[in-house]
């Protein structure tokens, strides 16, 4: 915890340190998601956890119904029952990132700029789903879904 942390917390949760909405996202861009969500889920379901939080990692399948390993999705819910009702839905994968000797910034830094983040998925979809999380650990409500493989076969969502 830093120095300028602030400890939140809403009745019946643990005091936990409380998170922005920019710095969250500029941490998820950091974590590379191009090739599968396991790296992010592991992150957000660690981070769960210490926001007093439940986590619930739901495997992805194939048409064949295989279960993809790399693209799992992610249930957190304020609530030990994770299957309550859904709050909001955020995609986690990205796109390929770009090549960083094309860019002023680099595709996974998070770099702020004229007050705008730069990276692969700050926009489409990681902000969104930092934005989720944050206002979940405010209101110590909902459910949130995080989910894999919108960005190539559509089938993170359907298997949450």
């Amino acid at each position: 915890m830093r120095e300028n942390d602030i400890i939140i917390s809403y009745p019946g949760a643990p005091a936990r340190r409380r998170l922005d909405v920019v710095g969250l996202t500029q941490e998820l861009v950091r974590i590379p998601s191009n090739k599968g969500t396991k790296d992010v889920v592991s992150y957000l379901a660690q981070l769960a956890k210490e926001q007093g939080l439940h986590a619930l990692q739901v495997p992805t399948l194939d048409a064949r119904g295989r279960n993809r390993r790399a693209h799992p999705n992610l249930i957190v819910s304020a609530t030990p029952d994770v299957m309550s009702p859904v709050f909001g839905e955020a995609h986690i994968d990205t796109v390929q990132p770009w090549d960083p000797k094309k860019s002023q910034f680099g595709p996974i830094d998070g770099t702020i700029s004229n007050e705008r983040i730069y990276g692969v998925g700050a926009t489409d979809c990681k902000g969104s789903a930092a934005a989720l999380f944050v206002a979940m650990t405010e209101t110590g409500k909902g459910t949130v879904v995080f989910s894999a493989d919108e960005e190539e076969t559509l089938t993170g969502l359907p298997s949450a």
